[in-house]
């Protein structure tokens, strides 16, 4: 392994095994991560300011510091599932700042009669993204994801009529993202993205992409008139 796969697998297996927990055992890394214990005291000296035997203790900060580095070594995947579902929203909505975006997290909007709630919401001049995070485990059936694609599409067209984003210039994207890679691109109106494409969705998607379901403020309509450019969500 190079030195950067080393760094990485540690990293991840760190973040698995405190999941649920405030610490643990360096053989455990060691052993998860098949490198030798010096070299996870190594790794995680780096970021911890103390490393402590047999047991180091990992808090909530320096476990969302640990996801981060990890996903720029490029194991995004493996990073998505050592997090708990509050620090996947967390990590999602950092993956929007970096990007550019400005963010909300936990939004309400409501009509006369009920309230929804948007994970995240990510604006960028005049697009808007409203992110459900699910952090469901495999398979990701069409099914799986029907109420739950209904319920974002809803609460994205309730999130375009509020005053901050209603009007005609402004263009919502209703977006959930999963874990793992879900069976189709959208369902019912909705993106279905894995969280290993969402980097690269963020610096890709603009509102003139092809192909999107693009909501629009002031409107019902959900259809995107828009053809003048192309975004895939790739493989």
């Amino acid at each position: 392994m190079t030195t950067r796969e080393v760094v990485a697998r540690v990293l991840v297996e760190t973040l698995k095994l405190t999941r649920n927990a405030e610490t643990v055992k360096l053989n455990s890394v060691a052993v998860k991560a098949r490198v030798s214990q010096e070299t996870v005291v190594n790794v995680l000296s780096d970021i911890l300011q103390t490393v402590d035997h047999p047991l180091v203790r990992i808090s909530r900060r320096d476990h969302f510091r640990i996801a981060m580095l990890a996903a720029e070594s490029g194991w995004l995947d493996s990073t998505a599932v050592g997090l708990s579902w509050q620090e996947f929203e967390q990590f999602a909505e950092e993956c929007l700042r970096l990007a550019g975006f400005e963010t909300k997290r936990n939004v309400r909007v409501k009509d006369q009669k009920r309230f929804w709630q948007i994970d995240v919401v990510g604006t960028r001049s005049r697009l808007v993204l409203s992110i459900d995070c699910k952090h469901w485990k495999p398979p990701n059936y069409p099914s799986k994801f029907k109420q739950a694609s209904a319920h974002q599409k809803t609460a994205t067209t309730k999130l375009l009529s509020q005053k901050e984003h209603g009007t005609e210039n402004v263009i919502g994207l209703p977006v959930i993202l999963t874990l793992h890679d879900p069976h189709l691109d959208i369902v019912d109106g909705t993106v279905m993205l894995p969280i290993r494409k969402l980097p690269d969705f963020l610096s890709n998607i603009t509102p003139f992409a092809q192909g999107l379901p693009f909501l629009y403020g002031g409107t019902d309509k959900m259809e995107n008139p828009i053809k003048a450019a192309s975004l895939t969500l790739g493989d």
